[in-house]
């Protein structure tokens, strides 16, 4: 080792390299020399090693005689950057051990570089693809850390930043987009010196090493977070449904551990097997007695969980864990009271009468508009259209009053991006006395395009949305731009995309928004025998508006 290291020269600070258990890494070191170095000696070594290099490359070949056996074959030197003057070490597999300074000695440069490599070991996560899940570091100070600066990141991103927290406030102004709305720091645990953040609506992409930096600590947290879809299977109330995972060994697996668990619940066990038995003692109450293990199968390699009796309750996310293989394996129980009906629906039919008597009900509808009706008896209707949309059918007898619907109108706009979060505004709403009067501001994307951001840009009702029904579009996309101009800044006008406009009072299907009596309006006519229930749904539909005004 002297005899390589005599033209050398010490000299040259340390840079930090962050990497996690079983990660490959780069060390790296432009030396500003362009032109090619592939015939050059370059050694890296560590100073705490009793013998050997990290990796000697000289003359466009590596020599392993002299390299420290911790090393042997996870060691690469890019020639393709060292023919641009830049020495990149691939270090592959990482373990603990290797943390510590590396140095790179290289003969034409007569300075040193060195650089820190950080291990960490990553601690993992589990979600499924749309749960909601907490990324969490206790920093064991028990003081209030909601002043300091708090940085969640990703590495593998551009830009890396998940969720940057600073003396109370969050700022979303270099977040990656991707993250937009979905992330959330709880101040009530910060008071307890606990980080965690809440990451909603989760996505295969969220998958990957989430690092924790926090001002106060000179060392940093990372956790794994694991992102699965869901496997479906349907079962019906009072069936029996199998829960199955193949593990793809083909051998027998009867004396292995499995569990079957369900995080929602507590305690969350399902179902416990160990060397042939079943362990009762922790299962869910609500499972004893209904879940076995077929022996048959786990002797071919696979887990089939039989769950018999099925009830509404057991409808959630199945969690299998089986030692022997690294994964876990995640099934969705999805519980119905029915089965599927056996008649078509008839799309774009309208309803013109139902008739009812002791036998049943005569449903009489009309599939286009000169076609003659069809008449369909069956036991019972249940009518999903509003109480205003139904006055076009006719009851015999009668079966429906007339009640009041009041206007409602959404102004939606996209724009470019998220204008109103450079003032810090997250969600929320502003209210004006401007034709708009209620503008929301919602901070979520839509998965398949995040650079679309959408605002609520208007949200009226009763008479303030009387104002817009006579109305085109554009003209309505032109009042809502010229109120948020009033209140955030002339440029709005140009990120503005798209205008979509809903007016419920112009919907066929409903006619009106939601029902809204005037004090003592109607209530006594909806006070018939059957329709009592329906009448207090609307009084209180009624109160609820008026509390909201």
């Amino acid at each position: 080792m002297s005899e390589v290291t005599r033209s050398f020269f010490h000299l040259g600070e340390a840079h930090s390299v962050i990497a996690l258990v079983g990660d490959d890494v780069t060390l790296s070191y432009d030396t500003k020399q362009l032109k090619d170095i592939s015939e050059e000696t370059v050694a890296w070594s560590r100073k705490d090693l009793k013998s050997g290099f990290v990796h000697l490359h000289k003359d466009h070949e590596t020599f392993y005689k002299d390299q420290n056996p911790a090393y042997r074959g996870r060691t690469v030197l890019s020639e393709e950057d060292l023919e641009r003057g830049i020495i990149s070490l691939r270090l592959s597999r990482v373990r603990l051990a290797d943390e510590g300074n590396y140095t790179c000695l290289f003969s034409s440069v007569h300075n040193q570089y060195t650089v820190q490599l950080l291990v960490g070991e990553a601690h993992s996560v589990m979600a499924l693809v749309g749960d909601d899940v907490t990324l969490s570091y206790d920093t064991k100070r028990l003081t209030d850390i909601s002043e300091e600066t708090v940085e969640w990141s990703r590495t593998d991103l551009k830009p890396d930043l998940v969720h940057l927290h600073e003396d109370r406030r969050t700022f979303y102004k270099q977040q990656n987009p991707a993250y937009r709305g979905r992330t959330v720091l709880s101040e009530e645990d910060l008071e307890r010196g606990i980080i965690s953040l809440r990451l909603s609506r989760v996505r295969l992409a969220d998958e990957g090493n989430y690092t924790c930096l926090f001002s106060s600590v000179h060392n940093q947290y990372t956790v794994q977070l694991l992102v699965g879809e869901a496997h479906s299977v349907m079962a019906l109330v009072g069936d029996d449904v199998t829960l199955s995972y193949d593990t793809k060994q083909l051998k027998n697996i009867s004396e292995e551990t499995v569990e079957w668990s369900r995080t929602d619940l507590k305690p969350d066990l399902v179902h416990l097997h160990d060397d042939r038995q079943t362990f009762y003692k922790l299962q869910n109450p609500a499972y004893r007695g209904r879940t076995v293990l077929s022996e048959e199968d786990l002797e071919r390699g696979i887990i089939s969980l039989r769950l018999s009796r099925v009830r509404l309750a057991d409808e959630g996310n199945y969690t299998c864990l089986f030692p022997s293989v690294h994964n876990q394996y995640t099934v969705q129980l999805l519980v119905a009271l029915h089965g599927l009906l056996v008649h078509p629906a008839k799309l774009n039919s309208k309803v013109k009468q139902i008739t009812q008597s002791e036998a049943g009900v005569s449903v009489f509808y009309q599939e286009g508009e000169e076609c003659d009706l069809t008449k369909l008896s069956v036991d019972t209707v249940l009518v999903t259209a509003t109480a205003k949309a139904t006055r076009f059918i006719d009851f015999d007898p009668m079966a429906l009053s007339s009640v009041h619907y009041d206007s409602s109108i959404k102004i939606i706009l996209t724009f470019s991006r998220r204008f109103w979060e450079d003032d810090d505004i997250k969600e929320g709403k502003s209210i004006t006395d401007r034709p708009s009067r209620f503008i929301y501001y919602p901070s979520h994307s839509f998965p398949e395009n995040p650079d679309i951001d959408v605002l609520l840009a208007s949200y009226t009702w009763s008479d303030d949305s009387l104002l817009f029904l006579g109305l085109e579009d554009e003209e309505l996309k032109e009042v809502a731009l010229r109120d948020l101009v009033l209140i955030h800044w002339e440029q709005v006008r140009d990120l503005c995309t798209v205008v979509v406009v809903k007016k419920w009072s112009s919907d066929p299907y409903s006619l009106g928004a939601f029902a809204l009596f005037t004090p003592r309006a109607g209530q006594g006519a909806l006070c018939w025998g059957t329709h009592r229930l329906h009448s207090r749904l609307d009084r209180n539909s009624h109160q609820d508006c008026h509390q909201g005004r």
